[in-house]
């Protein structure tokens, strides 16, 4: 038998064998998933950022200072 057509069956073997093939499909779907989220990250970490921000300056701008007593001329 010719090696040619050994691999022509042997290819054919392995198309045709679906054993594994859900650990595949889970293993794919798992990058996707992970791309997504690191793609997602720098917004959500910018997003996060300005958000915490004016929650922090927040106060600051809600503070009015008393006006002095007694300080005329």
């Amino acid at each position: 038998m010719r090696i040619g057509a050994q691999f022509v069956r042997a290819a054919a073997a392995v198309i045709a064998d679906d054993h594994g093939q859900d650990l595949i499909e889970y293993a794919l779907l798992t990058t996707f998933i992970g791309f997504a989220g690191a793609a997602a990250w720098n917004v959500m970490l910018t997003s996060l950022g300005v958000l915490y921000g004016g929650v922090a300056d927040a106060p600051w701008d809600l503070w009015e200072p008393a006006n002095p007593v007694g300080g005329g001329s």
